[in-house]
């Protein structure tokens, strides 16, 4: 599955539906399954990170902020809920955004976001994101701590192999 990036309507927020399972940023450790972090809200709606490199994994690490972020199973931009549900679209109107989770969560029996988010993410801007969330760090620093982070990996899975070998 691949998360669609980009957004799908003029307006200035559109909402989201996440279905997947909560994950600290410290345990991902490739990118074969689908990551994303939901950060402040911004704007008029919630900032939205696809975790797709280990440079916006070290981004996320390096800001201290406390993201939620998720492996995500599915997503989709500006999801039908009464028709997900089995509802009738008047029975949502009254609905936030924890009420819908909590049934979310009992029919799909696994972790749900809805949320809405706003066009405008620090995504794909690298200056925005350090505004929002306080990084004082200049991009070439953030690759050379993706560089070590990189090698640490490399060394703890040669590690893990020799141990198991053993």
């Amino acid at each position: 599955m691949k998360i669609r990036s980009g957004f799908v309507s003029n307006s200035s927020s559109s909402s989201f539906l996440l279905i997947g399972d909560p994950i600290n940023l410290s345990d991902i450790k490739s990118f074969n399954d689908d990551y994303v972090a939901i950060g402040k809200d911004m704007y008029e709606g919630a900032d939205l990170i696809y975790i797709d490199d280990y440079f916006k994994l070290t981004m996320l690490k390096e800001s201290g902020y406390d993201f939620k972020a998720f492996k995500v199973d599915k997503s989709e931009f500006e999801p039908n809920i009464a028709n997900i549900l089995d509802m009738v679209d008047e029975d949502t109107w009254d609905l936030d955004c924890e009420q819908i989770e909590e049934l979310l969560n009992k029919k799909f029996k696994s972790n749900c976001a809805y949320l809405y988010i706003d066009y405008c993410t620090t995504d794909e801007d690298f200056d925005e994101f350090c505004s929002q969330y306080g990084l004082e760090l200049s991009r070439e620093e953030i690759e050379k701590k993706t560089q070590i982070y990189l090698r640490e990996l490399k060394l703890n899975r040669i590690l893990d192999e020799k141990i198991s070998k053993i």
